[in-house]
């Protein structure tokens, strides 16, 4: 049997985690965004594939919240991200917000407005 795939979010800075908390909380579950960068993960999962949602700062040990259920998975540019595409988003809501949270989360030079990121949509699995 396959190994579950970890999603891990970093919790060095609490709110890009906040509303993760609050989320595999909620009944019944609604779903969620969470964008990656590179096409890592949209090659790797698809449709109906679960994930393990982690909070930790060591993704060698991670902290599993919960499970999740992948609703649609793609391979898009940054630039190509729109505001409404953000709704459902676990952390910033606008673009140029999602952009700055990115660069904070990864090495700097990074991030472009020409990044590859994978863009996950998921329910959480009670």
């Amino acid at each position: 049997m396959a190994k579950t795939p970890v999603l891990n979010w970093y919790a060095k800075d609490e709110k890009l985690t906040e509303g993760l908390k609050e989320l595999f909380k909620t009944s019944p579950p609604v779903y969620f965004v969470t964008i990656r960068l590179g096409g890592k993960w949209a090659n790797k999962l698809k449709p109906g594939s679960r994930v393990a949602i982690s909070i930790s700062n060591n993704p060698k040990r991670p902290k599993v919240i919960g499970d999740a259920s992948v609703v649609a998975v793609t391979k898009t540019f940054v630039l190509n991200i729109e505001n409404r595409d953000l709704t459902r988003n676990i952390g910033a809501k606008e673009w140029l917000q999602m952009f700055k949270d990115m660069k904070s989360v990864y090495k700097p030079g990074t991030i472009s407005t020409s990044s590859v990121v994978s863009v996950i949509k998921m329910c959480p699995l009670p």
